[in-house]
């Protein structure tokens, strides 16, 4: 894993088991730098998330009409990410590239709900966007269906 042209190694792991394979192993404590990230949190990532989800809406000429201005989307949008920057970011240019091929002018939560829908092929009740009780849906498991 190590080249004298380019020492330098990277793994990136979603897992939590990494951590205790790594803590087992001094040789892998001393050559590692790891970095935990952390799940969104609104007041620290929402703005950033906001900014960047407005900006990719500028650069494709569609408006929101405030939806993004809207607190309880941004945490209904951070939800359905399961809380991950990338997951968020990809569902909102999923929603943009829906919004565009549909001829629309502005985006809506609509949009939203079928890139989450695209994403996770699940019924609307486990929909963030569409479900009323959206906080209660457990939105890191994939295709769930009702019984």
């Amino acid at each position: 894993m190590q080249k004298r042209s380019w020492p330098v190694c990277i793994i990136i792991t979603g897992t939590l088991e990494a951590k205790k394979i790594i803590n087992q192993d001094g040789a892998l404590v001393r050559r590692l730098r790891p970095v935990e990230v952390m799940p969104m949190v609104l007041e620290k990532e929402g703005l950033i998330m906001q900014r960047a989800i407005k900006e990719m809406l500028s650069d494709t000429g569609l408006s929101h009409d405030g939806l993004l201005n809207e607190t309880e989307f941004l945490r209904m949008l951070m939800h359905a990410a399961a809380h991950r920057f990338g997951m968020a970011i990809e569902t909102a240019i999923e929603a943009i590239g829906l919004a565009k091929l549909d001829g629309d002018l502005e985006i809506t939560i609509d949009h939203f709900a079928e890139a989450y829908f695209a994403r996770m092929n699940c019924d609307d009740e486990f929909n963030p966007f569409i479900a009323r009780l959206w906080k209660a849906i457990d939105t890191t498991k994939a295709m769930d269906r009702l019984s």
